[in-house]
């Protein structure tokens, strides 16, 4: 029995098997993990990798709970004492158009009411962050469709539907027409975090996974 105990412990330790669960939304997925996963897979292809898609505030609470290992998320105000939360990477965000469609006549964030705004829902991070500096520019950002995904917000620009916020790597990216507006050199980059708890010990296979995922950065 304790051999067997031994060598069980042995394989998770040398990657021969395990799992992992990771929290993150569909767009960091596609930016931040997919290419790690690719690397990590192709070493280790006997470790089973979860990803849970959810509003950050979701797999956090999932994190706190115990039924993730980490989440990667964008800047929020999140102040959990019992998280570890780790800078891995920053990204620009801004406002893009189609130039079919509209032009770029924008000269402060008031004027952006002028024109159809695509957003994400209020309670996602990249809205509340948004609404914040919006508010530092002394304007008050009223959408004319509110989505769930940037994904959405991209596919709806590039058809001619209004005038996204997004990450600009994601849209320029899918959609080699989709332009920045000016406007943008106002809007900071956004900061993304790995958040761990401190009170679960990670597998031997979520540690080397986070261990690639810093290489890559």
């Amino acid at each position: 029995l304790i051999g067997n105990a031994e060598n069980e412990f042995t394989s998770f330790k040398d990657l021969s098997k395990g799992e992992i669960k990771i929290g993150c939304s569909t767009t960091l997925t596609k930016l931040i993990l997919i290419d790690t996963l690719k690397k990590f897979h192709t070493e280790y292809p006997n470790i089973n990798i979860n990803i849970t898609n959810d509003l950050t505030s979701n797999l956090i609470n999932d994190l706190k709970l115990g039924k993730l290992d980490f989440v990667i998320f964008n800047e929020s105000n999140i102040k959990e004492t019992n998280l570890h939360l780790e800078k891995i990477k920053e990204l620009k965000q801004g406002f893009v158009y189609n130039p079919e469609f509209y032009k770029d006549e924008i000269n402060n964030f008031e004027d952006l009411n002028k024109l159809p705004l695509i957003l994400q829902k209020e309670e996602s991070n990249s809205r509340k962050l948004l609404d914040y500096i919006a508010l530092q520019n002394s304007a008050k950002l009223i959408p004319k469709m509110e989505v769930v995904s940037q994904e959405l917000i991209t596919e709806f620009v590039n058809i001619g539907l209004g005038i996204g916020f997004a990450i600009i790597d994601l849209a320029t990216r899918n959609y080699k027409n989709i332009k920045e507006l000016k406007i943008n050199k106002k809007i900071p980059n956004i900061n993304i975090y790995l958040a761990t708890n401190k009170s679960i010990s990670l597998t031997f296979a979520s540690k080397m996974f986070i261990k690639y995922l810093n290489n890559n950065y």
